[in-house]
């Protein structure tokens, strides 16, 4: 068995406060999380953007403008959104 004094402490770097755009991701990937979870379990796109609506804080337009982009995602990559 190791001698504790021979144990040494390493100081790990200051981790820098996140950029808006590491953010903006990092909030993308949840929402496309959400809406694909929401996609295979079945639903509607009235519900997908009611879904996100209560996300955004009632804000609709935002939801939906969120739903048609990962929609349009989808069937650019040929995946099935309907």
């Amino acid at each position: 068995m190791r001698d504790p004094s021979e144990f040494r402490l390493h100081m790990l770097p200051e981790l820098d406060a996140p950029d808006d755009q590491t953010i903006e991701e990092e909030t993308a990937r949840e929402t496309s999380l959400h809406l694909w979870r929401a996609l295979n379990a079945g639903t509607s796109y009235e519900k997908l953007a009611a879904a996100l609506r209560d996300e955004y804080d009632g804000q609709l337009e935002r939801a939906t403008a969120d739903v048609d982009a990962f929609l349009a995602a989808l069937r650019a990559q040929g995946l099935p959104s309907s």
